[in-house]
């Protein structure tokens, strides 16, 4: 489940510290300068926070292309939190998260954060752009998602106050024209781009941000006349290698794309530490092809170029699933081959687990970055069992799948499957048992493992009513936990209002169905996704088909074509599928823009007066979870808690 975000609330004044008056936090010194120490005061009591102990902090400088994380040591005193943030000479900026037990404070998802300030008191040029524009592009590190327009405001108020960073920023500058929605910044983007066409001593780098710039926004003629230029100007530039690689992409099998990986490499010898990673994502992509097409000798072949050796282990262990057979109990095609990849890969990701990695994301601390490795590591364990399974030794693939739980803390609930499926066959039925019963209690237990459980329980001389109250005792707990664990999450903003008509050409309206918890679904029919999530939508509608204080509306948005047309191919997919689904038509995609909406499928639950309480946006679950977590949600929108 993912949050809304309501926006970098800007208030009038141009050199106000937004966010930091009314919020638990304060700094000291109030306005801080580059490369200096601050301070702040942290008190959680009225944030999500509250009563749950001490957090993590997290602070993210903004000085570059990437925010660059800090974790903050956090001094207790009373009931309030100490920390200092060191900066450095490049720190235009700064957010602070706090994260304690899976659940984060980002003030309601304003966010915590401040600019940096030149000696007199100003914020310091391009403060206001880091936080809008890195927002846009990486909120969900710190769990938040940038409303664009808001973000649009913040960069473009920082370029209106400076313009020297027009050309300091240039491709942001003019992607923000193009993000804009105002016929002024239209015009201003097509006189710009206009003068870069013209201007003979244009870079081949801006030639090319000209033609992908005319290409966002639909002027194919223009695109094509600026690559004509560019390729013209600069017949040996770079252009030549990205078409190469761009051709690779698209060539749709895998000789093709070894053929023209191999160009590349003999053309364009890696001469820098980015050429070379340039290189290893190309060739990773060679390899890729290769297992799609069941040649896992050649996949092998390649992924063994691979200059980077976690990515080459990434590639190697996917080599291994296939090799294993990719599934409990299939027959292996060929194991021992599959074996010593996944060994080769293990060691190569415990070095990571162990010392770190060169190649560590930014905006990730050596803690964070070392817990994302033990995951790797626990996906990588997960295969090494499977081939150990299939080859045989149960009793060492039920240690290694054992590690892998343990690696993702229970939190992966395939892995945990498996697990189950281990434990049975090598510790027997009882053991088995105890730890399915151990599962479930922690929330952490897919429908096959209950299922199993079952069978292990009904095994035991009990009857089906045994097994539902035994079952429900068992997930009271972890539902109580979820459902708290929302409340502290629970949103309180304002639902757009909206007036649309259904499949039958009758207007319906958000304020039609206030007093109820209304569930809106946004959709498509291109997209995958969203139709990926309707059976379990479709068991969460006939879950509260008779409660009449829960309403279900799907708003169909983003479509292309005529309105009747729209209509028509909706209504025939709702037929084909027979969905019980209450569809609603937003043809010109007005309302999904008025929620924000970063994609799809994005899901809101609105409560009985009209205010949003929660949002998820995306799916990659199982109907089951799916309609857990609708269930959850529903449930503490309509009491609060």
């Amino acid at each position: 489940m993912r949050k809304i975000f309501i926006g970098l609330l800007l208030v009038a004044g141009l050199y106000t510290n937004n966010l930091l008056a009314q919020s638990p936090i304060t700094f000291v010194p109030a306005k801080p300068q580059p490369d200096s120490a601050i301070s702040f005061t942290y008190d959680p009591g009225t944030t999500a926070l509250a009563g749950l102990g001490e957090p993590k902090a997290y602070a993210y400088l903004l000085e570059g292309a990437l925010p660059v994380a800090q974790e903050v040591k956090l001094t207790k005193i009373g009931n309030l939190f100490k920390g200092t943030i060191s900066t450095t000479d490049t720190t235009l900026a700064f957010f602070l998260s706090f994260v304690k037990d899976g659940i984060r404070d980002n003030t309601k998802d304003f966010g915590y954060y401040s600019y940096l300030y030149t000696i007199d008191g100003k914020p310091l040029p391009g403060a206001r752009k880091s936080i809008g524009q890195v927002g846009l592009n990486y909120g969900d590190v710190w769990g938040l998602e940038v409303a664009a327009a808001t973000a649009n405001t913040l960069i473009k108020e920082d370029y209106v106050l400076h313009p020297a960073l027009k050309e300091q920023y240039k491709a942001d500058y003019l992607n923000m024209l193009a993000r804009s929605k105002e016929a002024d910044d239209k015009a201003l983007l097509s006189a710009t781009l206009e003068r870069m066409l013209v201007n003979t001593a244009t870079k081949e780098s801006d030639l090319l941000l000209v033609k992908n710039l005319y290409t966002r926004i639909k002027d194919a003629n223009k695109a094509a006349h600026a690559d004509s230029l560019m390729k013209a100007r600069y017949p040996n530039g770079s252009w030549v290698r990205s078409e190469q690689i761009t051709a690779l992409a698209v060539a749709a099998q895998a000789a093709q794309k070894a053929a023209l990986y191999n160009n590349i490499k003999a053309a364009f010898p890696p001469v820098t530490k980015q050429d070379s990673a340039l290189l290893s994502n190309v060739v990773s992509e060679v390899a890729y092809a290769w297992i799609e097409e069941g040649n896992y000798a050649k996949a092998q072949q390649y992924a063994a170029q691979i200059s980077q050796q976690r990515i080459r282990a990434y590639q190697y262990i996917a080599i291994a699933r296939k090799l294993a057979g990719d599934s409990v109990n299939a027959k292996p095609i060929d194991g021992k081959t599959g074996k010593a990849l996944a060994e080769v890969s293990l060691k190569i990701i415990q070095d990571e687990v162990d010392n770190g990695s060169s190649d560590k994301t930014s905006y990730y601390t050596n803690a964070q970055w070392r817990e994302f490795m033990l995951r790797s590591r626990g996906s990588f364990s997960d295969t090494y069992a499977l081939l150990l399974y299939n080859l045989g030794d149960h009793k060492n693939a039920y240690t290694w799948q054992q590690k892998a739980v343990a690696d993702y803390q229970q939190n992966n609930v395939a892995i945990n499957e498996v697990f189950a499926v281990y434990a049975e066959k090598v510790k027997g039925p009882a053991a088995a048992r105890h730890e399915l019963e151990t599962l479930v209690k922690a929330g952490k237990a897919s429908p096959k493992m209950k299922a199993q459980f079952k069978r292990l329980y009904l095994a035991g001389n009990n009857t089906e009513n045994q097994w539902i109250t035994y079952l429900s005792e068992l997930e009271k707990e972890p539902r109580a936990r979820e459902r708290a664990k929302l409340a502290r999450e629970m949103l309180n903003t304002p639902a757009p209002a909206f007036t649309l008509k259904d499949l039958d050409g009758k207007d319906i309206s958000l304020a039609s169905l206030k007093g109820k918890v209304v569930i809106v679904d946004f959709w498509a029919t291109w997209c995958g996704p969203c139709l990926a999530s309707f059976p379990g939508m479709q068991m969460a509608v006939e879950k509260y088909k008779n409660d009449p204080s829960v309403q279900f509306v799907f708003i169909d948005t983003r479509e292309t074509g005529n309105p009747d047309n729209i209509q028509k191919e909706v209504s025939a997919l709702v037929q084909k599928h027979a969905w019980p689904f209450h569809i609603l038509m937003d043809y010109d995609s007005k309302v999904i823009d008025q929620f924000n909406v970063p994609g799809i499928p994005a899901k809101f639950i609105i409560d009985q007066n009209s205010m949003v309480r929660f949002k998820s946006v995306g799916y990659g679950g199982t109907p089951e979870e799916l309609v857990d977590e609708i269930t959850n949600m529903i449930e503490v929108a309509k009491t609060g808690s």
